[in-house]
């Protein structure tokens, strides 16, 4: 079970987002689609280097004894990679709710929440880690819409127009 969810879930789940990103981008010109067809490509090449690493990893400790239930190593798989669960599912709704939200609403939104999951601003106490995470998202949120501006990508907007 363990390797199932270590091997083959996590680089699969990137693998499918990345594919339902690429069809959400394929009907754009292609000068629009150079730099995300390297962010494409990077994913591929990242899963692919995360399965191989965890492959190798589980057959060389395959001489372990499975004795525990099934449920106990679920909620233990589910301990330890709680973090990365957290990230795929918020990759999903920002998927999700991007068109509905707009470019700009839905990045601040993601950018918001994943960095504290990522571990941004973790030293500083809960006001100045709020203001530093949501002031870092509202900057990253411009400088990506700015760059999308100039290079006049159509990027879609929400319902107040932003």
């Amino acid at each position: 079970m363990q390797l199932l969810f270590r091997v083959g879930l996590i680089p699969a789940t990137l693998l499918v987002l990345t594919g339902l990103y690429w069809f959400h981008i394929s009907d754009a010109p292609a000068v629009a689609q150079r730099v995300p067809a390297v962010a494409v490509a990077l994913v591929v090449l990242l899963a692919i280097m995360v399965f191989v690493t965890e492959l190798r990893s589980e057959l060389k400790d395959k001489g372990r004894t499975g004795t525990e239930p099934a449920s106990v190593a679920i909620k233990a798989w589910v301990t330890e990679w709680r973090l990365q669960i957290v990230f795929v599912a918020l990759c999903v709704l920002h998927f999700m709710v991007f068109s509905t939200l707009g470019f700009n609403v839905a990045n601040m939104l993601f950018l918001s929440l994943a960095l504290p999951v990522a571990g941004f601003a973790r030293d500083s106490g809960a006001g100045v880690r709020t203001l530093k995470v949501v002031s870092t998202a509202f900057l990253i949120s411009v400088t990506v819409y700015a760059l999308a501006h100039v290079m006049d990508f159509n990027i879609p907007l929400g319902p107040l127009g932003f």
